[in-house]
């Protein structure tokens, strides 16, 4: 289970990630990110001008979130279910648990400038910056990245150059076809990207292309906690290396703290980049 589960030593909760964005063949885009391009450029040759100043925002309106669940990891022929406790400090801190049958595998903890990771199966840790990241995955990945996806929210620091398009069904778009992190300076990290929101003006699906892989994401069953909608089911995919994760959420919450600490046994071995 330990090599073909966690395929990078940065363990199950990076393990998208890596997939998602080492470097590889170029793939064509979704056919969903292809259909909105398109459907901008043609708005575009017409003469119409798209609408601008969206909803979709990175704005998360809650200082602290908290979630238990299920998870689903398909990985080519091999499938896994597994648990998950995700705690999240609003722009301070992230926690994620990972376990199975209540025993835990991975625990991780992102701080903006800093990751913590301590692998059980393999008796690994890392605890550094984020190059590490850079280091295996060829792409400047920070902490407000990951805050998004598992907040269901838009990137921050990202150009606001997204275009609006409505569906017929009352779907509201989203699309850029070249959109940066404004905080890189001397090397961009760009993608393009289309957003598809729910008739209820929740985020439904959200399409990233690199430039050398395509991420997939989808938002389902959106439950009100108070004044916060949140979703139920959170599903990442990476098509073209067969690699999906299914979350369903059982337990949410807001404004309440968890935990957030992390230990590092002394017999514990250090990962050290190749």
């Amino acid at each position: 289970m330990k090599h073909s589960l966690f395929p990078t030593c940065l363990g199950i909760f990076l393990f998208f990630m890596s997939g998602m964005l080492c470097r590889g063949q170029i793939v064509s885009p979704l056919d969903s990110m292809q259909r909105a391009t398109a459907s901008m450029q043609m708005l575009r040759d017409s003469g119409t001008t798209t609408l601008t100043g969206h909803g979709f925002s990175a704005n998360i309106p809650y200082s602290w979130v908290t979630y238990r669940g299920k998870m689903k990891v398909e990985m080519k022929d091999n499938s896994y279910d597994l648990q998950f406790y995700y705690v999240n400090r609003i722009d301070s801190i992230i926690y994620l648990n990972i376990h199975l049958s209540g025993i835990e595998l991975v625990r991780v903890v992102l701080c903006p400038d800093k990751i913590t990771f301590v692998n059980k199966l393999s008796r690994e840790y890392y605890e550094g910056d984020f190059r590490i990241l850079e280091h295996y995955v060829g792409i400047p990945l920070n902490f407000f990245l990951f805050q998004s996806i598992f907040n269901g929210v838009d990137f921050p620091y990202f150009e606001a150059n997204l275009d609006t398009l409505f569906a017929d069904s009352g779907q509201q778009q989203f699309v850029s076809s070249h959109r940066c992190d404004t905080t890189m300076n001397s090397r961009k990290f760009c993608i393009a990207q289309a957003v598809l929101l729910t008739p209820q003006g929740f985020l439904g699906e959200n399409h990233i292309n690199t430039g050398s892989e395509n991420l997939d994401l989808q938002y389902a069953k959106y439950t009100t906690y108070g004044d916060f909608p949140f979703f139920q089911e959170m599903n990442i995919s990476v098509p073209s290396r067969q690699i999906n994760l299914k979350a369903m959420l059982k337990v949410t919450k807001f404004n309440q703290p968890g935990p957030t600490n992390i230990h590092i046994p002394d017999s514990f071995s250090p990962v050290v980049p190749k």
